[in-house]
């Protein structure tokens, strides 16, 4: 898929999640993530992205280890980039897994795109652990959705979910600067 495509079909998206949230009175998301399949594929991205279509590359991270949480033992290597389109209160979160870890729903939302970007989740931030905690008990009733998996990394603690597949919803948790 082109830059251009990828880009406006995950602004798309996460502006009709921000909407339906708005409306709801529920959570709005501030984040939608783009998994690619390697990482020449992110950097080209990345680069298209700021200098034909004016994102801004706000923050990088080189390398962050993600360890889940409801199966010990799993974890996997990521690489992201965070981009801003001007005027918008949301980030795009690209990403890339590094080889050798086992990242279940990121390998399979690739594999099922065969092989191309994909949009893995829309994410909304939780003030607080409490609060993270009365959301992921309140999902399986009050959305249908069931928790796919949770992790945590240098950050904080997040989790996917959804009804059957992405995109995955991710509420997640700052710990790190509270």
């Amino acid at each position: 898929m082109d830059t251009a495509t990828l880009i406006e079909n995950a602004a798309t998206l996460i502006e009709h999640c921000r909407e339906d949230g708005a409306a709801s009175d529920d959570f709005i998301p501030d984040e939608v993530a783009i998994c690619f399949p390697d990482e020449e594929s992110l950097v080209l991205f990345v680069k298209e992205a700021i200098q034909d279509y004016g994102l801004e590359n706000f923050n990088s991270v080189e390398k962050d280890h993600m360890s889940r949480l409801d199966r010990i033992g799993e974890g996997f290597d990521v690489r992201f980039e965070f981009l801003r389109l001007p005027g918008r209160s949301w980030r795009f979160e690209c990403m890339f897994v590094y080889p050798g870890g086992i990242a279940p729903l990121h390998e399979r939302a690739l594999r099922e795109n065969g092989g191309e970007p994909v949009i893995i989740h829309i994410s909304f931030k939780l003030h607080n652990v409490d609060e993270y905690g009365q959301t992921v008990r309140e999902w399986p009733t009050r959305h249908a959705w069931s928790r796919k998996a949770e992790y945590s990394n240098s950050y904080g603690i997040f989790s996917y979910w959804s009804v059957n597949g992405g995109p995955y919803w991710k509420p997640r948790v700052n710990l790190r600067d509270t």
